[in-house]
């Protein structure tokens, strides 16, 4: 499978992934918690442990049901990883394009997120990514 779609719950911001205590660094409960739904979803789907080869783009949109300074920036760092736990790549590193938008729906009950990804076998190289940048493609 190179191609994956899924509707997951929010994640927390990177802002608020760790605690600190006792000399120690500990993930927030929450990362905890949201990395399971991931797990769960990724089951459900029949996507768990897939491990998508090559390189990998992805489009997120995160649907936010308030105005409340939701930085979408600051929680793909916590998404990736989670889904990097629940198999879905082996690293997150593999991702070399990201596109991202941020919804305000005040209708919807919770916050959620739509994530697509998409595994490529073609090393993305220098003179692409002169062609990507200077397209007018938003």
């Amino acid at each position: 499978m190179n191609e994956i779609s899924l509707k997951l719950p929010m994640c927390p911001s990177v802002n608020k992934t760790h605690n600190y205590g006792k000399g120690k660094v500990y993930l927030d409960e929450k990362v905890i918690q949201f990395r399971k739904q991931v797990e769960a979803e990724c089951y459900l789907a029949r996507v768990k442990n897939i491990k998508i080869k090559g390189l990998i783009k992805v489009k997120i949109c995160y649907v936010f049901n308030n105005n409340y300074k939701n930085d979408k920036d600051n929680r793909a760092k916590c998404l990736f990883d989670a889904l990097m736990h629940a198999g879905i790549y082996a690293d997150d590193c593999v991702i070399h394009q990201e596109k991202s938008i941020k919804v305000i729906d005040k209708s919807s009950k919770q916050s959620y997120i739509l994530i697509r990804l998409l595994g490529e076998q073609i090393p993305f190289t220098s003179i692409m990514a002169n062609e990507w940048i200077n397209n007018n493609e938003w």
